[in-house]
Order: C-alpha cells, then structure tokens, then sequence
C-alpha cells in the first residue's frame, strides 16, 4: 500500500511535515508493508477485505510503538455501559485513523473526534488514512473512498474548533 494523494486540512500537511517528520515516515512505512496478498476474500469474488487490512496495519502501528487511544464519554442520560470515543493510533501527540468505511465516518474522524482528543489534550494533529476510489471499488460495498471527503471537507466551511489534519490517499 502507499500514498498517493494528500489533502492538507486547517495547514495539516505543513504542521505534520514541520512537528511529525518521524510519526509520518513510520506511516509510510506501516503502509509500505501492506500488499494484497492475505487480503483478498477467498470467494470468486476476490475483493479486498478492508477487516483483514485494518488487522494488518494495526499490527504493523503497534510493532512501531503507537497506541491506541481512547477517552470515556460522560453524557446525560447516559446508556448503562461506558461509552468511548476511540483513535485507531497515536504517538508523541499526532493521532491517526485508518478509515475503510461508511462516507459519514471519514468527515467525522476529522471535524469531530480528531478536536475532542484534542481538547483531552492527547493530540495536537491528526492523519487521516482512507482509500483512493479505484481501491475503495475493490473493497466490499459502501467503502468511502478520498475524493469523496475532500470534496466533503472543501465545501463544508472550517470552524475554529478544528485541528491540522493531513488526509492520506492510499493505493496499492
């Protein structure tokens, strides 16, 4: 897997490439180790299992010292059992989620949860890795793909509570 797209949120790219020089080549190099083989369902069908791509790059993250991070959220009426909102990594302040789903979580990652790890004081930047639309066609159904949100991001506005975020177009 590799990038092939960047989109700069909020200056994201500058302050990551500036305050995270190391945090980004450990995900290129995350990514790097990623191909298809294992990941493809065994059925005719041959898509790639983006299950079997998360498990991957977690692995690949975790062997390079990230974490994942998580904080409680404490709600009114608040359901029975705790509830969290989680980042897939994060190290030395830079958090990074892998998304290979639904179109309303990729928007979310960034304008929303990226912002609360930051107002915990957990993160003071975050990436953002998504397929490019030719590998999100190759994946199961449903899977959002880059040009997707940075269409979403270029015409939603920006508030003052957002972060830097560097999205990550990949590609295998």
């Amino acid at each position: 897997m590799k990038i092939v797209e960047l989109y700069s949120y909020k200056d994201g790219q500058k302050f990551v490439e500036k305050h995270f020089a190391p945090e980004l080549e450990d995900i290129r190099l995350a990514l790097a180790g990623v191909t298809e083989k294992g990941h493809r369902s065994p059925t005719g069908n041959g898509r790639l299992l983006p299950g079997a791509l998360r498990r991957t790059l977690k692995q690949r993250f975790i062997d390079q010292g990230w974490d994942r991070q998580r904080v409680k959220v404490e709600m009114l009426h608040a359901p029975k059992r705790a509830v969290y909102r989680e980042l897939d990594f994060v190290k030395n302040r830079l958090g990074v989620d892998v998304q290979f789903g639904k179109v309303a979580l990729m928007s979310y990652n960034v304008v929303t949860k990226m912002p609360i790890f930051r107002n915990e004081d957990l993160i003071d930047a975050g990436a953002l890795i998504v397929p490019m639309k030719d590998l999100a066609a190759e994946m199961s159904s449903g899977v959002a793909y880059f040009e997707q949100l940075v269409w979403d991001l270029e015409h939603r506005g920006v508030a003052d509570v957002e972060i830097p975020a560097l999205v990550l177009g990949v590609a295998m």
